[in-house]
């Protein structure tokens, strides 16, 4: 493969690439943006008196305060028009003056009857193919418009298809005609859709036709067109995807049927007629000026009319659009191009990447630079004069691309070639200082993978000494095997190299990296000669408890001498497969999210990660124990204390559940409690998640059944309201020391929790509130929407029952102070 290495594949990969972006309609708006400037800079063309724009300005609308008044207005220019002998007149209204009502468009309507070509433009809406109306447009449309509709039947040639993708042309647009105004729309004589605001090109290529349900319609400009060039309802004809024929002018498109017209600047003779309706009104346009023309009759106020980018740097509104869409097709200024053209930038890509290829990279760094930029301004200007010369677009904008690209692709790649020669003395320097940078930041096997590639030297091979003691530290000795190994191919006797060898060797051997007890994985933190272990950057100084899911550890944080506990949980012992990546994935997401809660209640999170195959969670180290030693008879706490703990712990699910986490395993050995402080803190969050993971491989439910919550038992999705049902066992069993549920084997617990209520706490409790057994019954409630629907709301009924202890309290002290008298 070392051909891919080659100057001369650069040069055919980009010109590939860009090509393939060509294909996908990536340069197409620079190439638009190009032929732009070579309208805007070549000579003024004259507009001619083919059309005239008749404006509602803002004038006419202060003079005709409301719509029948100005409906009469519009009807009376179109009559005036009509007399003067207008070959066409045409209405480009706002959509929103047809909601003026019937009458109004009945005396519009009525003012339009009589002889001569009246023709009405309309919106239309683009639809989806998932449109579920799409089906009923056809039976929807009216007569008229269906009249309007051309008859045709179009069938793409395999070369209309190929030019189409060699030109990236745009598909004809879909859509359903607004019929805006019932009454005036049923008199005209042909109707034609309107430039759409929301498309982007709408303005510089616009779409000639519109297709709706197997039936065409013709643009306004394209029908005002034709009935110019010919006087007959058929002129508009279509026999291929190049384009169409209006009259006998003869229009280029592309394969979507997309034209690019001609927009006329300057004044005086170069720019298109225009009066206002007012003016016409008050006789101040001479009639002869109308005759054999197209009058466009339309609002150009801001506040009736839209605003379109055109090609001449200015926003237009849709009267002047369409006047310079149908002044262009009437004399045909219309950017076409031939169907050689359509291949020419291909041709001159496969140039520009032979260019680049073969000739490029013969040439000095002088010479190669001169002449891709005299070739791209050769493309450059042959592509802007084309618009200015011949009426002709010619799209090179991709080959110009990848000429500069592929220029600037195969300056780096021989600049990163010098580099690479210039440096290669210092190569072996640079690993070793980047593998001491790796293993400063715990990244190991990044720094063996550099330090492999040094040569061989004194310092090298004490820094890998350190690393194969890391390696060790972590309880990875198959890997700190490797690096001493490699020590011993470079300097034999090193050290103890061969000892430790033999040692990690036997460690290996016996599974050293992980005993297992009570079937949790377990560090060996005891073995003469050996380090100590390391679980990311904390050192494990000694085990502290263990539970189904794991092992919690003493550690030290050396940075900063912080002392954490550090809990492991040996997920790939549980899971497997998929499985194992979408339960670590959860896992250190949850524990994530739950790092960043902030209570008083809830034990700090400081960092989260995986070591070999251990998954764990350094948190804040505490005082105190566990809740389970409070939940036997006997060692049960003062129901004052218990409603403190539990209250506590309320507000912090309350928190949590804000924050859109929810522990799924609320128990009390998830529950540190401080005497001393009458403190307590609810650990596991982020670890609790596992709980309803999955089953294990075995099919043992991780987790503590015996607290979970109907839904829970029954596989539903949680929310904080299954937390608070594990809370209110919780504060059942602190009570009573005994769980509400209980039963083997497995299937019965569950049956009883998801099913049968729960035994009346104050049974053998009878000093306890009433409201205790109200707090109880809610908390333990089979439907969520029964229960606490809030850690607060939960937290105010147990301080409320509180006070009613305190005060059943003082009665009995104040009773017996009275039967003591």
């Amino acid at each position: 493969m070392n051909w891919l290495r080659h100057d001369r594949f650069v040069g055919l990969i980009v010109a590939l690439l860009v090509g393939l972006a060509g294909l996908a309609g990536a340069w197409s708006v620079v190439d638009g943006q190009v032929s732009e400037w070579g309208m805007r800079l070549a000579p003024e063309r004259g507009a001619g008196d083919h059309v005239l724009l008749v404006e509602v300005d803002d004038q006419s609308l202060r003079r005709f305060s409301d719509w029948p008044e100005l409906a009469e207005a519009v009807g009376e220019a179109a009559i005036f028009s009509r007399e003067s002998g207008a070959r066409v007149t045409a209405l480009v209204l706002p959509p929103d003056w047809g909601l003026a009502g019937p009458v109004a468009d009945a005396l519009l309507a009525a003012r339009l009857d009589g002889p001569g070509t009246v023709l009405l433009g309309l919106p239309y809406r683009s639809w989806s193919s998932t449109d579920e109306h799409r089906s009923l447009e056809a039976d929807w449309l009216p007569d008229y418009l269906r009249a309007s509709a051309l008859n045709l039947n179009l069938q793409a040639s395999f070369q209309d298809q190929v030019q189409g993708y060699l030109t990236a042309a745009r598909s004809m647009p879909e859509g359903r005609l607004l019929p805006v105004h019932p009454g005036l729309s049923s008199e005209v004589d042909g109707v034609g859709f309107l430039p759409h605001a929301e498309q982007r090109l709408a303005t510089r290529q616009p779409a000639a036709l519109l297709h709706s349900d197997g039936m065409y319609f013709p643009a306004l400009s394209v029908h005002i067109a034709a009935r110019m060039l010919d006087d007959s309802a058929s002129a508009i004809r279509v026999e291929d995807q190049s384009g169409l024929t209006l009259g006998s002018q003869r229009i280029s498109t592309d394969t979507g049927y997309h034209f690019q017209p001609h927009f006329y600047a300057g004044g005086g003779d170069n720019a298109l007629q225009r009066v206002s309706l007012n003016d016409v009104l008050e006789g101040r346009v001479d009639a002869e000026s109308l005759a054999g023309k197209a009058v466009i009759l339309g609002t150009t106020s801001a506040q009736w009319a839209d605003r379109l980018p055109s090609p001449l740097g200015v926003d237009m509104n849709p009267l002047e659009v369409v006047g310079h869409h149908s002044n262009a097709l009437i004399r045909g200024d219309v950017y076409g191009a031939p169907d050689w053209l359509a291949v020419l930038p291909w041709a001159v890509l496969v140039v520009v990447g032979l260019y680049l290829a073969y000739l490029l990279p013969r040439v000095g760094l002088a010479t190669g630079i001169a002449l891709t930029l005299l070739l791209a301004v050769v493309l450059f200007n042959v592509q802007l004069v084309m618009p200015m010369a011949r009426m002709m677009r010619l799209d090179l904008a991709m080959p110009v691309i990848a000429l500069l690209t592929g220029h600037l692709a195969l300056g780096l790649k021989q600049y990163l070639a010098e580099r690479r020669q210039l440096f290669s003395g210092e190569l072996s320097e640079a690993n070793r200082l980047l593998g001491q940078a790796w293993q400063s930041m715990g990244r190991l096997d990044a720094a063996y993978e550099r330090l492999k590639l040094c040569q061989p030297e004194p310092r090298l091979l004490d820094q890998l000494y350190d690393l194969g003691l890391d390696f060790e530290r972590r309880r990875l000795f198959a890997k700190a095997q490797v690096v001493l190994r490699h020590i011993n191919r470079l300097s034999p006797g090193f050290a103890d190299v061969e000892a430790r060898i033999r040692k990690l060797g036997v460690l290996e051997s016996k599974m050293a990296l992980g005993s297992s007890r009570g079937g949790v994985r377990s560090l060996v933190l005891t073995e003469d000669g050996m380090q100590k272990p390391m679980l990311g950057r904390y050192e494990i100084e000694k085990e502290l408890g263990r539970g189904a899911m794991g092992v919690v550890y003493l550690g030290r944080d050396p940075r900063i001498g912080r002392t954490v506990a550090v809990k492991t949980v040996a997920l790939s012992e549980e899971f497997e497969g998929e499985q194992l990546e979408k339960v670590t994935d959860r896992f250190f997401r949850e524990a994530e999210t739950a790092g960043r809660l902030n209570h008083p209640s809830i034990v700090t999170i400081y960092d989260v990660g995986e070591e070999a195959d251990l998954a764990y969670i350094a948190m804040d180290y505490l005082d105190g124990s566990s809740l389970q030693r409070y939940t036997r008879p006997g060692k049960l706490l003062p129901v004052p204390t218990v409603f403190d703990i539990i209250a506590q712990v309320a507000d912090a699910l309350h928190y949590a559940h804000g924050h859109h986490v929810v522990h799924r395993d609320v128990k009390p050995g998830n529950m540190i409690y401080d005497r001393r402080t009458r403190r307590i803190k609810v650990t596991d969050f982020g670890v609790a998640c596992l709980t309803d993971a999955s089953k294990t491989k075995t099919g043992t439910i991780l987790g503590t059944p015996s607290y979970m919550s109907p839904e829970q038992v029954l596989g539903k999705k949680v929310d904080g309201r299954s937390d608070i049902f594990s809370l209110g066992v919780t504060f059942y069993q602190m009570l009573r020391g005994e769980l509400p549920f209980d039963g083997q084997p497995l299937a019965t617990l569950m049956y009883k929790i998801a099913n049968e209520k729960h035994p009346d706490v104050r049974h053998l409790r009878l000093d306890l509130p009433p409201c205790v057994g109200t707090i109880m019954d809610k908390a333990l409630a089979k439907r969520p929407e029964e229960r606490f629907q809030t850690g607060a709301e939960m937290a105010k009924a147990l301080r409320q029952c509180r006070k009613q202890l305190a005060a059943k309290s003082t009665r009995g002290q104040d009773s017996k102070a009275d039967g003591s008298r």
